[in-house]
């Protein structure tokens, strides 16, 4: 299967190539591809199941360069278009996958490739390494800087995101890490997260997220509403008057960052 990564690329100087750019996958099923994601759209992305390429064209100088492009466009209009996923485990393949910050500097558990000095890892794990022993190692690992000194951020931050990401992407696995520490068996906190907002429980207000703009919008599980003037602007509206009211119809794509934990319920879904 190939994919179109970015529209042809129009370079600056007229002595430059244009460029399409394309990816290839390997696989028939990919959990990321199926939501219109993949791991190569990033310029530093690896994935042991796919293949970045570059083609190249005619310079811009060239009479044949605007005919090339639209050979080209017409080549992929019927492809998916692809966007970058957000940082979190998936089975991929007969792989696992861990974009987590600094975690393929972790020697005790086999990544395709590890991190070192500055060279970036290759954030796979077999599936056939995928035992407690491993997931055990990662959560608790200690990076540790170029120059010395831990990296906390790590057990800081990205070992509660990695554990709240198995709990809902692996059961069975977080089954296992529980009995074998049963201190990590607690009330999962959601504050935070980005949830999509149809998943959302009805009947909640979702505050601004920019203070100079306070507006808030009140979901009661079909449509948002607000009525603050902040949302609306005389000048571009073209109209003038008191009172606003506005009601938004969220997308499938919607989302928004969960400021309390009793808006999560069962059907919620999160995007990071």
């Amino acid at each position: 299967m190939r994919y179109p990564n970015e529209s042809i690329v129009v370079k600056a100087k007229k002595t430059d190539r244009v460029e399409l750019r394309t990816i290839s996958c390997e696989l028939e099923s990919c959990p990321l591809r199926d939501k219109g994601q993949c791991i190569l759209v990033s310029s530093f992305g690896t994935c042991p199941h796919g293949e970045y390429s570059i083609e190249s064209g005619p310079t811009l100088r060239s009479a044949k360069s605007w005919d090339w492009m639209k050979a080209k466009k017409e080549e992929v209009s019927s492809l998916g278009w692809l966007k970058s996923p957000p940082t979190k485990m998936a089975f991929i393949g007969d792989h696992v996958y861990l974009p987590y910050a600094h975690m393929t500097m972790c020697q005790t558990v086999p990544f395709v490739s590890h991190a070192a000095f500055i060279v970036s890892g290759v954030p796979f794990v077999p599936k056939s390494e995928w035992k407690l022993k491993n997931v055990l190692a990662l959560i608790d690992f200690r990076p540790r800087a170029l120059f010395g000194g831990e990296i906390k951020e790590y057990q800081k931050n990205v070992v509660s995101l990695f554990k709240d990401h198995l709990r809902e992407c692996d059961p069975s696995m977080w089954s296992e890490v529980i009995r074998e520490r049963p201190q990590y068996d607690v009330a999962q906190n959601y504050v935070g997260r980005m949830a999509l907002v149809k998943t959302l429980k009805p009947g909640i207000t979702i505050p601004a997220k920019d203070k100079r703009y306070p507006v808030e919008w009140s979901w009661d599980g079909t449509v948002l509403r607000t009525t603050s003037r902040h949302a609306y602007g005389d000048t571009w509206g073209g109209m003038k008057g008191g009172e606003v009211e506005i009601t938004l119809t969220p997308d499938d794509k919607t989302a928004a960052c969960v400021a309390d934990n009793s808006w999560v319920i069962s059907g919620t879904v999160f995007t990071d």
